[in-house]
């Protein structure tokens, strides 16, 4: 029995050696922290005025791929933002237009680096940019 004991004094003490060696808890972030962390987040994500699945965005990709290219990088544009002044601005081919209803009212250039950037037709918002 006093080995027993013994052996479970020696094993409560192993066990709790761990437990004494952490740290104190973490405590809530103060005011000026959370300010901080707000700050060194990035902008939210622009939301797409068009909804394009990636089977449409296929579809889209593979029929304008001919188009000649416009002298601007997609890194240079956003979406939400506005088309660059000079780009040439094309209509969607007929067989897009059967295919993906969303983009009907749409027009669309090209980027340097073969990106397709759905714009709308009227004020020349970008809605989407397709990689």
């Amino acid at each position: 029995m006093k080995q027993a004991f013994s052996a479970l004094a020696v094993a409560a003490a192993l066990l709790t050696v761990p437990a004494l060696a952490q740290g104190p808890f973490p405590t809530a972030p103060t005011q000026q922290q959370q300010e901080q962390q707000q700050q060194e987040q990035k902008p939210p994500i622009p939301q797409r005025s068009v909804k394009i699945t990636a089977e449409e965005g296929y579809v889209i990709k593979e029929n304008v791929k001919d188009t000649k290219p416009a002298d601007v990088a997609a890194k240079d544009i956003e979406i939400g933002g506005k088309a660059p002044d000079g780009v040439a601005l094309h209509d969607f081919p007929d067989f897009v237009l059967q295919k993906v209803s969303a983009v009907k009212g749409f027009k669309y250039f090209v980027t340097s680096d073969r990106q397709v950037a759905v714009v709308s037709s009227n004020g020349q918002t970008i809605a989407d940019l397709l990689k």
